[in-house]
């Protein structure tokens, strides 16, 4: 099945409005599918450029949104801390924490 596609989605739905025969069919087996293509970043996508000062990381972020951080991804399980708002093109700066090993970010806009 081809469909044109220019966004990218963390996610996609897959209908199957009918069967061989609808009247007797109790279940739909369905064993594989595969999304093919180029994979892009959606136009709305922000981006953070990050650099690093004494005591400090410098976070910039193409979007407005809140910055948040964790210290642990674990897939949909992660919780996510506010690090407070951003504004696309200011540099927001971070203290960085020495007893925390690892630090993640991201902006989620509205």
């Amino acid at each position: 099945m081809l469909f044109p596609n220019n966004t990218s989605y963390t996610s996609y739905r897959i209908t199957f409005n009918h069967v061989r025969n609808d009247s007797s069919a109790n279940e739909l087996q369905f064993a594989e599918m595969e999304l093919l293509g180029v994979p892009g970043v959606s136009v709305g996508s922000p981006k953070l450029t990050v650099s690093f000062s004494p005591g400090n990381l410098s976070i910039t972020s193409s979007a407005n949104g809140t910055l948040q951080s964790t210290a642990a991804l674990q897939g949909t399980n992660t919780v996510w801390s506010s690090e407070g708002p951003v504004t696309a093109g200011q540099v927001t700066q971070i203290p960085i924490d020495t007893s925390v090993t690892n630090k993640f970010y991201r902006v989620k806009t509205p």
